[in-house]
């Protein structure tokens, strides 16, 4: 098993679908940004950003469709 875990900020609003069997689905997307590193010979390494979609189904979308919104730092672990 892969895992994977990310620190960042929510990029946007989840946006939830609903199933007609009854389940759900909510997508959003964090950004992790690596700050910008200045060198020991005065050079700096500019700053990057990654950018992670996410996809929370069942009882986990229904806690993020409340809680999660853009903007949030929020902390994930993962399957990849």
């Amino acid at each position: 098993m892969q895992k994977i875990f990310v620190i960042g900020h929510v990029g946007n609003d989840p946006k939830v679908k609903v199933f007609e069997n009854g389940g759900k689905a909510a997508n959003f997307s964090v950004a992790e940004t690596e700050r910008e590193k200045k060198l020991k010979d005065g050079r700096t390494i500019p700053a990057r950003t990654t950018w992670f979609d996410c996809v929370a189904k069942g009882v986990t979308a229904d806690f993020v469709e409340k809680y999660i919104k853009k903007g949030l730092l929020i902390h994930i672990e993962a399957k990849m």
